[in-house]
């Protein structure tokens, strides 16, 4: 193949699709005292959804307090499931918990436990869930999207609707009145679907859930006011009860919702424009950049717009960019918490270089006027590195990567290059 000059001054990343800073708890949580406190959901047909279910997830996000003491209940539905937790010393130090479920075969409960390094720390947030799935026949644990099942279990069918069957959010139970989970709880979910473990929003970045055809339950508990908390999977309420209130989000970023995020190399400058959609208590953004995307610095501070809920612009310009150069944002709101952006990049290079051909199936041909040694750099379309090397004859294998788009990133003693390519 001829060689073809490229004179390239730029390579842009763009990314588009509304990205949260803050998985949702933008308002509010549920504050439960751990005596008696609880909420109380009337069973009803979106609530059947778990009656009898063969495949079903439940989840929730929690902050655990000091005084959680044995067996304290987060969620109960007392003829079919429970998830209960465990500080076998009583001292708030070492949390543990496991998922309960009524067996109708043997007419029994079933324990299904975490393992001993599962534990949950006080008065930090914390995502648990349970997924029961049928077609692998398991029932597993996790905690902050980690598997921590205590061995092996076999999956768990729920029991079909029972009489009064309704949803507890920490207990009331006349015969043990304090096994009330103490703490703050958020983002309550219950599905008759197993969610895969990469779906669970166990990040504190990911966005808030949104009810579907399979969510029996699904509470935000953002109302910060009243004594009723809507199930937005019904649209019905669920009450509060014996002083149940609404809690604070301390210990979360709050949501920033930034629709796009680019760098434009232009001449001797590289512009960054970015844009929101959302902010909530946004004191402003901190720009850095990298040569590596590992290691980065502070270039300047763009004040937010505080709280907002229209569109809002912003641009910042480096006046003093290296040939390679890599952007994020670290977004700060005014109680000190802190979340990145994904990266952009842009690059200033000349060179006499082509790849071929693209797209590309098992290897991509690198034709170049180098003769030294080609490193490459492949990074998905987040800003993540997902794999690099050298090439010496001109030819880079990418058999194992899905298919999709990404940016190649090919630097010699002369110059740095980066091509948008097709694996197909």
């Amino acid at each position: 193949m001829t060689k073809t000059k490229q004179k390239l001054y730029v390579i842009v990343m763009l990314f588009l699709g509304i990205s949260a800073l803050g998985f949702g708890q933008n308002t509010s949580s549920l504050s439960l005292d751990g005596v008696n406190d609880y909420v109380r959901y009337n069973d009803d047909a979106t609530l059947g959804l778990m009656d009898g279910a063969t495949n079903y997830t439940i989840e929730a996000w929690i902050k655990p307090n000091a005084s959680t003491a044995e067996y304290d209940r987060v969620l109960t539905r007392y003829a079919s499931f429970a998830i209960v937790m465990y500080d076998e010393n009583n001292d708030g130090s070492v949390i543990d918990w496991y998922f309960q479920a009524y067996d109708d075969a043997s007419s029994s409960i079933k324990y299904f436990n975490t393992s001993g390094d599962a534990t949950l720390t006080a008065n930090e947030w914390n995502h648990i869930a349970v997924i029961n799935n049928s077609a692998d026949g398991s029932l597993k644990l996790y905690v902050n999207g980690i598997d921590v099942t205590n061995g092996s279990y076999t999956n768990q069918t729920l029991r079909p609707s029972q009489a009064n069957d309704n949803l507890y959010i920490g207990s009331k139970k006349a015969s043990t009145p304090n096994n009330s989970f103490a703490g703050l709880i958020d983002e309550v979910r219950l599905k008759n679907t197993a969610e895969t473990p990469s779906s669970l929003h166990s990040n504190t970045t990911d966005a808030p859930y949104t009810s579907d055809a399979n969510t029996a339950a699904l509470f935000h508990f953002d109302e910060n006011t009243g004594t009723t908390t809507t199930n937005e999977a019904s649209g019905t309420n669920a009450t509060l009860n014996n002083g149940a209130t609404w809690g604070d989000v301390a210990g979360l970023p709050l949501p920033i919702e930034l629709s796009s995020f680019a760098a434009y190399a232009k001449r001797s400058t590289v512009n960054l424009d970015w844009t929101t959609t959302l902010e909530i208590n946004n004191q402003g953004f901190e720009i850095q950049r990298s040569k590596d995307g590992l290691v980065w610095e502070k270039l300047g501070f763009i004040s937010g717009a505080g709280n907002s809920n229209k569109i809002q612009h912003y641009q910042f310009i480096d006046r003093f960019p290296s040939k390679v150069n890599y952007y994020r944002l670290k977004q700060l709101d005014f109680d000190g918490k802190s979340d990145f952006s994904q990266i952009v990049s842009a690059f200033f290079a000349k060179a006499n270089v082509s790849i071929y051909p693209n797209p590309a199936r098992d290897v991509l041909y690198v034709n170049s006027s180098d003769d030294g040694q080609l490193v490459y750099r492949i990074f998905d379309l987040t800003g993540k590195r997902i794999d690099y090397g050298a090439t010496n004859d001109g030819i880079i294998r990418i058999s194992d990567l899905s298919k999709g788009l990404y940016i190649l990133n090919l630097t010699s003693k002369t110059s740095n290059l980066s091509f948008k390519i097709q694996v197909e």
